[in-house]
């Protein structure tokens, strides 16, 4: 008998490390992961409440698919390290998808494809190309693909590399004069411009890539099988449409 009721409390263990890797229950709560700072993408409002095509997206396939989720804001890798690292399931932060976060993460299907441009002040009229940006300091969001791309055009161009933590602080330091120019996402660029920021885009950027919901690879499929579903769903009623066309005018 001893024996049998070892063999029971064996299995139910299992069971248990089965559900914390893929939720099951309609009970159940995700906690998902999210950009603090990356207007029109994720921001707060007057009203310090979380906005923006991510975090509206995301809401509207939870109701969608009929699943509970709890969204916090730790900022672009912040999120990225709390899914590796399991403290959230799922990352919802505007990630593009590369080859090298393939190998730690699963994405879903893209639902928004990125264009990456550079920014400078609007009174500056000496930068028209890349090789216009000799010489001066461009500020980019740790962890990004700009960072990336940067990285790997340094020597081409020759311009310095100022990483920050958030995109904000990015647009703080072109504001203040401590760098010449910024590189980030075309739409959040745009947006900022559309706030009154002295911002201007000064040539043509580059597409990057497309953006999608992220697990740590191998863990809750069943949540990234809902996103993909739900996400269906709203491009096929056009609510998927009306969220972003919100926050873009294209």
């Amino acid at each position: 008998m001893k024996k049998l009721l070892a063999i029971v409390l064996v299995l139910v263990s299992g069971v248990s490390l089965t559900s914390c890797g893929n939720k099951n229950s309609s009970s159940e709560v995700y906690k998902i992961a999210a950009e603090s700072t990356f207007a029109p993408f994720a921001f707060q409002d007057s009203g310090g409440k979380y906005v923006g095509i991510d975090v509206d997206i995301f809401d509207a396939i939870a109701k969608a698919e009929g699943f509970k989720y709890e969204m916090s804001h730790p900022g672009f890798e912040a999120a990225k390290n709390n899914t590796l690292s399991m403290q959230s399931d799922g990352c919802m932060c505007s990630m593009s998808v590369t080859e090298d976060r393939k190998a730690v993460f699963d994405f879903s299907e893209t639902y928004y494809d990125s264009e990456i441009t550079i920014g400078v002040k609007k009174d500056q009229d000496q930068v028209k190309s890349f090789a216009d940006l000799r010489g001066k300091k461009i500020a980019t969001k740790l962890g990004t693909v700009s960072e990336t791309w940067l990285n790997s055009h340094k020597a081409e161009y020759g311009y310095e590399i100022k990483t920050f933590d958030t995109g904000d602080l990015s647009y703080s330091a072109l504001k203040i004069g401590s760098v010449d120019a910024i590189m980030d996402d075309e739409a959040v660029v745009n947006y900022a411009i559309k706030q009154g920021v002295d911002l201007k885009i000064p040539f043509q950027g580059f597409k990057s890539g497309a953006l999608a919901f992220a697990v740590k690879k191998g863990q809750n499929a069943q949540l990234l099988e809902k996103f993909n579903r739900g996400l269906e769903k709203l491009k096929s009623s056009g609510e998927f449409d009306k969220i972003v066309k919100k926050y873009v005018q294209e």
